[in-house]
């Protein structure tokens, strides 16, 4: 390079650029006609001062090679203030007025018709550019927290958020979407992202720091109450609890607050002499609730729940009168094995009938014999009809006999009947027992004819609960019935029997094995027939020759027992009806079997 191209290097490195677009500096000549070309376009005419404003402008930069200048991208302050919002346009102007010349290291291209106004205007273009890229993206600023502290944050049309670190702060979206709750997790520093419509975000930086121990003393010892045995000490930057629970509910609540903060720790223990009186406290509950067969006991710091119950609904009472005590105790209660009751039921219906007869029987009874004696013929002749055949025929045979008694005669009689039906089954549950038959009643509808059965027979039905008293709380059934023809009527051209029913339904308490009367039936009848010869059976004194008496009385008397029984397979009264049952089937063998004086 000669010496002419060296003075020009240095020059040009000097003025810190080179001609826009890295171009060698043109002849005067073509200068002078851009610059009349530049002048001759009016629209891009400055009306303040008359320059023409800068199309474009080649920052040059040094970027690896020292001693060569590369151009960047050019800059069109036009088109970028059409980018800008109205807002940003209109604060261009203004922001382009208020400039005022600095010193800058931004220079125009040798020739170019830049002056340093119209570099404060690109300055100023370039500061309006900073609202359009802030306008996607803003800063909600910095929100501080406590560690196990909560806030609310207000923000309109959420769609989503994020957190940084979970384990500094947790997020979540409540209130229909326009609140936050944020939640201090642990101490550190995040960042929270929110997007709202249109994709509009906005970042707010989380601190979270420890809580102050002296705060946090406050609202623990607002949250334990008046809760005595328990201390609350400030040690460093952690609270702890320390002394003794009295209650179940006590320690709860300690342990609540211990998983609230994080700063607070516990070393409260529960009270021995404590425990022990509300164990006795419990025991009493348990009596007056008749749960005889549960124990409190203290074992350690720990109280458990001891013994055996009848029945899950006696497991959910200990739970309930544990609970309302404010005691925590473990439960260790079994149900026990049901036991068996024996339900014997009597039914004993005693009739006695008297009959009794008195009185002459009449000399005279007349007694038609149909098919011999006179015949008589009745013959008319039907109009048009010229036979004369009979019509109507009538015969018959009166006959007379004077048969004469006097009759004196008396009945008695007597019915007894037992029905025995026993039932066995486990406390609490219901059993049922028949034995007896069904007869067929027909019923005729419209064109058709259906047959419904009623049953007869011996029916019991019994639900016994026992206590640990040895009571026996009974509801039983029991009903007994027979088929009686005195009590049929006929329908349809058909005799449907009547059935004569005996049924009790009731609840009873008894000691084990004692028996009680549930019902009793005391009826009496009394009827009297007369039979005698008219007129003659009417004359006083006389009369007693033509008429007979007849009376009748029944009386029947009815009673039901029951007895429960509290057994088990190996007790007496079982095996006896066992020993009994068998006895009774080989009896009635041997009476079946053939034998020679039968």
């Amino acid at each position: 390079m000669g010496g002419h191209g060296r003075r020009e290097a240095d020059r040009r490195l000097r003025r810190g650029c080179r001609f826009p677009c890295g171009r060698d500096r043109p002849p005067p000549g073509d200068r002078r006609r851009r610059r009349a070309s530049r002048a001759a376009a009016g629209d891009r005419a400055d009306p303040r001062n008359g320059t023409a404003h800068p199309r474009a402008v080649c920052v040059l930069d040094r970027r690896r090679n020292p001693h060569r200048l590369l151009p960047r991208r050019p800059l069109s302050l036009k088109h970028a203030s059409r980018q800008l919002p109205p807002a940003a346009q209109r604060a261009t102007g203004r922001w382009a007025h208020a400039c005022r010349p600095a010193r800058t290291h931004l220079m125009s291209a040798p020739g170019s018709s830049a002056t340093p106004p119209d570099v404060r205007r690109l300055l100023c273009a370039l500061l309006a550019l900073a609202p359009a890229a802030a306008y996607a993206q803003s800063e909600g600023g910095t929100i501080h927290l406590g560690v196990g502290q909560q806030k609310t944050l207000t923000v309109p049309y959420v769609q989503r958020v994020a957190i940084g670190d979970p384990e500094v702060a947790d997020v979540k979206q409540v209130g229909g979407g326009n609140e936050l709750l944020l939640t201090g997790v642990g101490e550190g520093r995040t960042s929270l992202l929110v997007w709202q419509r249109s994709d509009r975000r906005v970042s707010y930086a989380v601190v979270v720091r420890k809580q102050d121990p002296r705060e946090l003393v406050s609202e623990v010892r607002a949250l334990l109450g008046d809760r005595e045995g328990i201390r609350v000490r400030v040690v460093g930057d952690r609270v702890y609890l320390d002394g003794e629970s009295l209650t179940g509910d006590d320690q709860e609540r300690v342990q609540q607050v211990v998983s609230l903060y994080p700063q607070v720790r516990s070393f409260v223990r529960p009270s021995a002499s404590a425990k022990r009186l509300a164990a006795e406290s419990m025991n009493r509950a348990f009596q007056r609730a008749g749960l005889e067969g549960v124990q409190a006991t203290v074992i350690g710091g720990s109280m458990l729940l001891e013994g055996q119950v009848d029945s899950k609904e006696e497991l959910a009472k200990a739970d309930l009168v544990t609970k309302a005590m404010g005691e925590k105790a473990e439960n260790l209660l079994t149900v026990r094995t049901r036991r068996m009751v024996l339900v014997e039921v009597e039914f004993v219906e005693a009739a006695v009938d008297q009959n009794k007869l008195v009185g002459v029987k009449p000399p005279l009874q007349l007694v038609s014999n149909p098919g011999s004696g006179a015949v008589y013929q009745v013959v008319r002749a039907l109009p048009g009809d010229s036979s004369t055949q009979p019509v109507h025929a009538i015969s018959g045979t009166l006959s007379a006999s004077a048969d004469f008694s006097v009759g004196a005669r008396f009945d008695d009689g007597a019915q007894r009947v037992l029905s025995q039906p026993r039932l066995l089954c486990a406390s609490g549950e219901k059993a049922e027992f028949t034995a007896g038959g069904e007869i067929p009643v027909l019923i005729a509808t419209q064109n058709q004819f259906a047959v419904e059965f009623k049953k007869f027979g011996v029916v019991l039905q019994v639900t016994p609960t026992a206590d640990r008293g040895g009571n026996i709380a009974t509801e039983v059934y029991a009903a007994v019935s027979d088929v009686d023809r005195t009590l049929s009527v006929r329908a349809n051209g058909f005799d449907v029997p009547g059935l004569r029913l005996r049924e009790v339904r009731t609840s009873v308490t008894v000691k084990d094995g004692e028996t009680i009367v549930l019902s009793g039936l005391f009826s009496y009848d009394e009827a009297k027939e007369v039979s005698k010869v008219p007129l003659l059976g009417s004359i006083p004194i006389l009369g007693e020759l033509f008429k007979s008496r007849q009376f009748i009385e029944r009386k029947t008397q009815l009673a039901i027992y029951v007895t429960p029984r509290l057994v088990s397979p190996e007790s007496d009264r079982v095996q006896e009806l066992i020993r009994d049952g068998r006895k009774t089937y080989q009896d009635a063998s041997s009476r079946v079997s053939f034998s020679l004086f039968d």
